[in-house]
């Protein structure tokens, strides 16, 4: 059994995705899903609500959306069970982040 971790880039049109073999340090699978409702300005999607000008919003669903399909895609492009998906430890990152802010 593997071990692997996934890692998410939140970018303006579209969520990137990475699987890591924590084993070998390989990249196991990648993809790459669009917002469905890209950057929103001018006005509102889902309502005639004006926007200030300069404002440009994103839909947190379309976050949501795009994790779990980047996810299953990963999943299946990388033969990667979903047990197989390790989370980083909380006390382990709170550590290595404590030590980072000491060191900014």
């Amino acid at each position: 059994m593997g071990s692997y971790a996934f890692g998410f880039d939140f970018g303006t049109l579209s969520c990137r995705g990475i699987a890591i073999d924590l084993e070998t340090g390989q990249v196991a699978a990648t993809a790459e899903e669009k917002y469905a409702h890209g950057v929103i300005n001018g006005k509102m999607y889902h309502a005639d609500i004006p926007l200030q000008k300069d404002w440009n919003l994103q839909d947190p669903m379309d976050w949501l959306f795009c994790i779990c399909q980047i996810s299953k895609r990963m999943l299946k492009d990388g033969n990667i069970r979903p047990e197989e998906v390790k989370m980083p430890h909380r006390a382990k990152f709170s550590s290595i982040s404590a030590r980072a802010a000491k060191t900014a």
